[in-house]
């Protein structure tokens, strides 16, 4: 079970939010810890029996518990996501160009709602953020497409926590860089970022 909630750990953390995922994996983690010491318990009861039957359980939740900890299963579920829909995410690129995405706040031009069947590429509400050189005051009748920068959100926490995808026409680093906790180039004009 700890393999299993670790290795979906992203999408259990998109599914739950952000109060309840942490919940969630400190439940998981005291069931094996539990399940770690009824199986210590039930090998010194077993003092005559030998070899693999005897230590195998805490054989096996050793190895459970290296994989669970030392496995980067995070960065494996990064590099998928990106992969995954960066097609994807190349035909948004082309609708925010092309003037084609809707902005339904009249109040912040920074904001673009995906359409529902591309709502996926961008967690938390399906709204991708626009900016270019001019940032704060990206606006699509005069977008520059050369310094154009565009974030996928793949979490989205709270109190301005969050780590997107982000596009980058320019190919520089976000604007928030110097702030970031993690960035990281993913490929030409395509960033990672987490705040």
């Amino acid at each position: 079970m700890l393999l299993v909630a670790t290795i979906f750990n992203y999408d259990i953390e998109q599914q739950l939010g952000p109060w309840i995922a942490p919940l969630f994996g400190v439940a998981i983690w005291l069931m094996f810890v539990a399940s770690f010491f009824i199986d210590i318990i039930r090998q010194i009861k077993n003092k005559d029996k030998e070899g693999l039957s005897r230590h195998g359980f805490v054989l096996v939740d050793c190895i459970v518990i290296l994989i669970a900890v030392f496995f980067p299963y995070r960065e494996v579920q990064i590099f998928r996501d990106f992969n995954g829909k960066l097609e994807k995410r190349l035909e948004v690129i082309k609708l925010i160009e092309e003037n084609k995405l809707p902005r339904p706040y009249k109040h912040d031009h920074l904001i673009a709602h995906l359409p529902k069947d591309l709502e996926y590429l961008s967690e938390g509400g399906g709204d991708v953020i626009i900016s270019d050189k001019n940032y704060g005051q990206a606006d699509t009748r005069m977008l520059d497409r050369q310094s154009l920068h565009v974030q996928f959100y793949l979490f989205r926490g709270f109190l301005g926590h969050y780590s997107a995808f982000e596009y980058a026409a320019d190919d520089r680093p976000p604007f928030q860089a110097s702030e970031a906790k993690q960035l990281r180039q993913m490929a030409k004009n395509w960033y990672f970022i987490a705040m």
